[in-house]
């Protein structure tokens, strides 16, 4: 019989859990299920601690973007509640790069533009994170974008068919 790959850990958080310690070394595995009680919670109290956390951050964020849109006139977006909540927040944190960005000299010009993109799906479609992280996008990619976004707009006014299920 070989030194176990499962060892049961008493967390600090008082719940005990098995862990798979197969991929640690056979002698580091006592020492490195010791570290993992003296350090961490329990995986179940750890989830809840952090969607706890992302709960309040979305919450905070969605509220600067709030604050964001009535100080600049931006209107309410239009979507469903996750969309507008999410769109908000895309929508603040890309317009406030670009009124922020000292080299940008048209930022009336973005604003405009912003407040006549209503669509929460289009600020998601073009700026969401992943975008924003995989394009390595800055505020003059934004900008852009931004400005493009009245086109887009105009163009799903005159297509959209509104229906209960707005997606």
């Amino acid at each position: 019989m070989g030194i176990p790959t499962k060892i049961s850990i008493p967390y600090k958080c008082g719940h005990k859990a098995v862990r798979d310690l197969s991929d640690v070394e056979p002698g580091k595995r006592k020492s490195r299920a010791r570290w993992y009680a003296q350090t961490f919670d329990c995986p179940k109290c750890f989830q809840e601690a952090r969607q706890q956390e992302n709960t309040q951050d979305s919450n905070q964020r969605a509220l600067d973007a709030t604050d964001f849109a009535e100080s600049h006139e931006l209107p309410e977006l239009e979507g469903s509640d996750a969309q507008i909540k999410w769109a908000s927040i895309i929508r603040h944190e890309t317009v406030a790069a670009v009124v922020d960005d000292e080299g940008t000299d048209d930022v009336d010009a973005v604003l405009t533009a912003a407040r006549q993109i209503r669509w929460a799906g289009w600020w998601m479609d073009n700026l969401n994170w992943g975008e924003r992280k995989d394009n390595d996008m800055d505020s003059a990619d934004f900008r852009e974008l931004i400005l493009t976004g009245p086109a887009a707009q105009a163009e799903r006014d005159e297509t959209h068919v509104e229906t209960e299920n707005d997606l």
